[in-house]
């Protein structure tokens, strides 16, 4: 073992800065993933066991795999000691959270809600938490059923319901981390999901789960991305939502209803523009239209079209392969006007 050589004055300016964000010094980890790597010992106390070995190896990482590196850059530093002094203390039971699928679960009709047969994703520090935000995913025209245990199991071919039970959740290069509540009903009407029936789930989940009711968050792929279009149409004025991600929908005759008044909730649309199921001209007309509103400005409007891409414009923006940190984006809207 090698000697620590780090000097008093840099332990007094790194003990002085024990305080800062964890994502300050670690960008490309989340506060949670790193909490858990400072526990360099395992023994759900991130403490002076921890803190002993971490300055035990101090300096460069000669090791093929090197725990006390905490932010993976190759050096036992100041930047590793910071996270885990930021992290002293128990770690919390996220840190042994085991795959997401394993907390995915199917709620056939009228099992836990009495009109739709629904997935439900809790985050691994669900238990000890309130006020999680909440992603309800409404899927494509492929997915319906009739909410019964055989027929919900379409409903994770795609989207983040895919993600999360092909153990690809959270997604690694979100910084959102596993911060969400993800719910997903199945339709079982013959066509897109009604807005009638979004309206009364996300109600439902607002006061069923431990949710922030400033922090729901609605986004559909086709078929979900029209119904999508189609609640804010009818329930605008509602105010339930804090931002809208419609991947491949029509949103032409919710503009052309509300106008300008969309602009009031953020909305990121995303399209391909050789789509041949559903015109791109679904997404680009609606956002470019609210992105020239002056009365008032939109708050956040955003508008990407996949160059040459078909109808599947959904999968690489929900495994974010596109390069666009959709969930993140989600976390910086709140709706301090909800009114669930």
């Amino acid at each position: 073992m090698r000697t620590p050589s780090i000097s008093r004055h840099a332990l007094s300016a790194v003990l002085g800065i024990a305080g800062a964000s964890v994502l300050g010094w670690c960008p490309s980890a989340t506060a949670a993933d790193t909490t858990c790597l400072a526990d360099l010992n395992g023994d759900q106390m991130v403490d002076g066991a921890d803190l002993s070995q971490l300055l035990g190896f101090w300096g460069d990482c000669l090791l093929d795999d090197c725990p006390a590196d905490i932010d993976d850059n190759g050096l036992i530093d100041g930047q590793d000691l910071a996270v885990l002094l930021g992290a002293w203390g128990p770690v919390p039971n996220a840190c042994d959270a085991g795959p997401s699928s394993e907390r995915h679960q199917k709620w056939p009709l009228g099992t836990r809600y009495a009109n739709q047969g629904f997935w439900e994703y809790l985050p691994a520090g669900y238990d000890e938490a309130e006020d999680w935000p909440l992603i309800i995913f409404l899927h494509g025209l492929g997915e319906n059923g009739d909410g019964g245990s055989s027929q919900l199991e379409r409903v994770p071919a795609h989207g983040p319901a895919k993600l999360i039970e092909n153990d690809l959740w959270p997604v690694a290069a979100s910084a959102a981390g596993d911060q969400f509540v993800v719910l997903s009903p199945q339709n079982s009407t013959s066509s897109c999901h009604r807005s009638p029936d979004i309206d009364a789930f996300i109600r439902w989940a607002i006061d069923f789960y431990e949710v922030d009711p400033t922090r729901v968050y609605l986004t559909g792929l086709s078929c979900g991305a029209i119904g999508s279009w189609n609640y804010l149409k009818d329930h605008l004025e509602d105010d339930l939502l804090a931002a809208v991600v419609p991947i491949c929908g029509f949103g032409v005759e919710t503009w052309n209803q509300r106008g300008c008044a969309l602009g009031e909730l953020p909305i990121w649309g995303f399209h391909g523009d050789a789509d041949d199921v559903v015109n791109v001209i679904g997404t680009v007309f609606p956002l470019e239209n609210i992105q020239n509103c002056s009365s008032p400005d939109a708050i956040d409007a955003r508008l990407t079209v996949y160059q040459g891409v078909r109808h599947d414009s959904w999968s690489r923006t929900y495994d974010l392969q596109a390069g666009h940190d959709i969930y993140a984006w989600m976390l910086t809207h709140i709706n301090t006007d909800a009114r669930p």
